[in-house]
């Protein structure tokens, strides 16, 4: 088990193990899924990658994960921040 500690400003810093396990990188963004009294961190690269392959259809030209990687995490952080600007 891992532990951090939130300073008086509400951050903290994720544990080197833990940034490994998810993959990510300083820029990067992850996602708080809150379930009850638990919540689950996850990579917001994961939750695109895991849409890899769903929308190609034939005859249809082939969607740029990276670029809808990008557009989720804005999505993402606006909707963390309580923006209503997309």
């Amino acid at each position: 088990m891992h532990a951090s500690v939130i300073t008086s400003k509400g951050q903290t810093t994720i544990p080197r193990e833990v940034r490994d396990a998810l993959g990510v990188e300083p820029g990067d963004r992850i996602v708080y899924e809150i379930a009850g009294d638990s919540v689950r961190i996850r990579s917001a690269r994961a939750l695109v990658d895991d849409l890899d392959g769903i929308l190609s259809q034939e005859g249809r030209p082939a969607v740029d994960l990276d670029a809808a990687r990008e557009a989720f995490q804005t999505y993402m952080a606006l909707r963390a921040h309580g923006s209503d600007d997309e």
